[in-house]
């Protein structure tokens, strides 16, 4: 895939050491060539009611059934396990991964946010989003 034609909020379907996860491209930082990814993945500590807990940290951003087509129960955003890949190698990085409809604007937007505010998300990630 050329990196060219890719635009934040590009999502691909991945398989990686956890199975298959749906990736999101949520930055792209031109002066550094990277490119910014998180994966998405099931949320598995709802209570019964499924409702947030008031221990959900501010940063979590939980998508729902109908965010994206690939989503079909609540699923976080695995905020945590963010990947910079070099503009160079997200033609490998992407090798295999089937493209999916983009996320909207306003989730990628929501997702950016609350990066820039966890603490599992590494600062040279951080900085990339800036």
């Amino acid at each position: 895939m050329n990196p060219e034609t890719l635009k934040p909020g590009d999502t691909f379907v991945i398989r990686d050491r956890g199975g298959v996860h749906l990736y999101i491209l949520v930055a792209i930082n031109g002066k550094a060539k990277k490119f910014v990814f998180v994966n998405i993945t099931t949320r598995r500590d709802l209570p019964p009611s499924g409702l947030p807990t008031p221990r959900d940290p501010p940063w979590r951003v939980t998508l729902k059934k109908g965010d994206h087509d690939f989503i079909k129960r609540d699923s976080d955003v695995n905020l945590g396990d963010a990947l910079a890949v070099n503009e160079a190698s997200v033609p490998n990085f992407l090798s295999g991964a089937r493209k999916r409809n983009p996320m909207t604007s306003s989730i990628a937007t929501r997702i950016v946010g609350a990066m820039t505010i966890s603490g599992a998300v590494p600062d040279e990630i951080k900085r990339l989003l800036r």
